[in-house]
Formats: structure tokens, sequence, C-alpha cells
């Protein structure tokens, strides 16, 4: 299992989970939902500790579909990883 810390500063996360319409117009489903799992688990404080491993099983993708959508997010700078890996 990775470890690995993800920060959300948007302050848009207390009790649900907003998304952008522009990450819905400009992602593919399987960025959408992996975006909003990250958000999900980062929750009021804005930290996600969800393992890759458990993101994928969740959406019921692949290393290659989850790793393809990551590095998009990633990318597109709509959160960041801050300390380890996924």
């Amino acid at each position: 299992m990775s470890d690995f810390r993800v920060d959300d500063e948007s302050g848009d996360r207390k009790y649900f989970t907003m998304v952008p319409n522009y990450i819905l117009n400009h992602s593919s489903a399987i960025d959408q939902a992996l975006y909003l799992q990250i958000k999900k688990h980062a929750g009021e404080h804005g930290t996600c500790f969800a393992s890759g491993r458990t993101l994928r099983k969740k959406l019921g993708i692949g290393r290659h579909a989850f790793d393809k959508s990551l590095k998009y997010l990633l990318e597109h700078e709509w959160f960041t990883i801050k300390a380890g890996k996924w």
C-alpha cells in the first residue's frame, strides 16, 4: 500500500462535495469519478489518505486507468500530492 497525502485548500468541503463545472466540462467520466472520490475522502480537513488501491476498487478500474486519470488531474492542478505517492 502506498502512502500519500493530498491537500485540498479550496474551502468547499464542509458536509458535501462541490465539483466545479470546469472539471465536468473538461474531463472524462473516470477523471470526474476519481476527482469526486478524492474530494470525498479528503473531507472537511482537505487531506485524502485513501490508498490508490482503495480508490481503484471503489471505481472498479485498473491501475492503468487510475494512473492515467491521476496524471490528468495532477497536470491540471485540480489538487496536489503533498507527500508520498499513489
